[in-house]
């Protein structure tokens, strides 16, 4: 075969395995003059798949469309490997994680696979503290049985890894009190908790949605978002509320039927907690009422007072859940709900007449009338014995304020409006402290000078023989 044949266009389509599609015309030995030289024009559209000439379409290299510049426009994350999306995933906030798992399924599939790392790790920075949440997702009816099994942490594990290493008791308290040694319970996170988990998540959302509307009640122009370090305060507050609604508010047996006191589960329930979220507590469980008193359950009065008195008394009855006296028993009554079914007829509250409302709430709980909230008892009964400490700590031991000045430390008036017990204020315009961030700074600097006084008075020994008579709780109403 001759020199030039061996280098024609088309011996050089059909034979050279390494020929390309976008091989130039013109190259080494020229073109063939009786072969029509190809069109290679800008302007020219190039075919979707083109077969090398003489060669057969099926048997031809890889499809211009593979080649063109479109093609490398293809998404990147499309191509990313599994390792770099779940980390992307793991940078996500709760509600965006979700969004994007929805896009397509290798997303599906890969937040699926993965999806119990995913949410613990964006739960970890979003819902802090991360141990309240846990805590709330373990809790379970068997933690009753024991004395201590309500307040004092689990150690919650998640394979090889501890998310939670569990509450231990100061040395002070476990050696006072005789009996077995105290050691929290173990549990482990299961791919199954996540679900509870994500519940627990949205209820949070919703009262951080709903909680600076109801707090400023006294002083509507101070309305404002929270900040991020009064959000903390708000969730930690939050998950102690739905544990003690979990175990003495719900559909668990009472530990008794009587107002706590002395060594009272529900009383050691607050007594492990320190001044701080004690406060926090009761700034919150307050604001429950509010809610609970203005807008799911109101009285009669308060009926008349929104409607600018143009309805009768006898009209407002049939909205409104009683007078005064019957409509703390309600409102009393209502605050056994869990913060979820709180939260869900408050923002419901529109659909549901007052008769549908107590039909509802008989339905989710048959029992449900049979008391009223201990919580407000409990708090009471926590705050007397640490007022009492307080003040015997004062008449004993002079207490300062920080930042006093240099010439000398300033004593603290314990009848001060400053120093009681919780410390916060819903005084119109001094709305602070509790969950909010203090404006006035003496005031929070007194309260930084209480002793957090975590655990006094913490008791968990059954006898209490030197409780002569007790008080029951009394009996719920829905119906006034």
């Amino acid at each position: 075969m001759s020199l030039a044949a061996c280098m024609s266009p088309s011996r050089a389509g059909v034979g050279t395995p390494g020929a390309t599609l976008d091989q130039a015309p013109g190259t080494a030995g020229g073109p063939d003059p009786t072969v029509p030289a190809p069109t290679t024009g800008a302007d020219e559209t190039i075919s979707p798949i083109a077969a090398p000439s003489g060669g057969d379409a099926g048997s031809g290299p890889v499809p211009v469309e593979a080649n063109s510049p479109e093609n490398a426009k293809v998404p990147v994350l499309d191509r990313t490997p599994v390792e770099v999306l779940v980390e992307v995933f793991t940078h996500l906030d709760m509600a965006t994680v979700h969004s994007l798992a929805a896009t397509n399924r290798r997303f599906a599939g890969i937040f699926a696979a993965n999806r119990t790392a995913i949410v613990l790790q964006i739960a970890e920075v979003e819902f802090t503290p991360f141990d309240g949440l846990l805590q709330v997702v373990k809790a379970s009816a068997s933690d009753t049985s024991v004395p201590w099994g309500t307040w004092l942490d689990k150690r919650i594990r998640r394979k090889n890894t501890v998310l939670c290493p569990g509450g231990t008791l100061p040395d002070a308290y476990a050696s006072r009190i005789p009996g077995p040694k105290v050691s929290c319970a173990e549990a482990r996170f299961e791919d199954w908790d996540v679900d509870k988990l994500l519940s627990v998540c949205r209820v949070v959302r919703g009262w951080e949605r709903v909680f600076p509307q109801h707090r400023f009640n006294a002083s509507p122009s101070s309305t404002r978002s929270l900040s991020p370090r009064e959000g903390f305060r708000l969730r930690r507050a939050l998950y102690t509320w739905m544990r003690y609604a979990f175990y003495f508010h719900g559909d668990l047996p009472r530990p008794n039927l009587f107002i706590p006191a002395g060594r009272d589960m529900r009383i050691n329930q607050l007594r492990v907690l320190p001044n701080s979220q004690l406060s926090e507590l009761k700034d919150l469980w307050v604001t429950v009422e509010d809610i609970v008193e203005l807008n799911v359950c109101p009285s009669i009065d308060n009926v008349r007072i929104g409607a600018d008195f143009e309805l009768t008394e006898k009209d407002a009855a049939r909205i409104g859940w009683g007078k005064q006296r019957e409509n703390r028993i309600v409102v009393a009554t209502v605050r056994k709900l869990s913060p979820k079914e709180i939260l869900y007829y408050l923002d419901n509250a529109h659909k549901y007449t007052k008769l549908r409302l107590i039909q509802d709430i008989r339905q989710r709980h048959p029992h449900f009338e049979a008391d009223t909230e201990s919580l407000s008892h409990a708090l009471a009964c926590v705050v007397s014995e640490r007022w009492r400490q307080m003040l015997y700590d004062i008449s004993t031991t002079p207490v300062t304020v920080a930042g006093a000045g240099a010439g000398g430390a300033r004593g603290v008036n314990p009848l001060s409006n400053a120093l009681h017990l919780p410390v916060f204020s819903r005084v119109t315009g001094k709305s602070g402290g509790g969950i909010l961030d203090w404006v006035d700074a003496e005031a929070e600097a007194s309260c930084a000078s209480l002793s957090e006084m975590t655990a006094l008075g913490l008791d968990w020994r059954p006898d209490e023989s030197h409780v002569r008579s007790r008080a029951e709780i009394p009996t719920g109403m829905l119906d006034p």
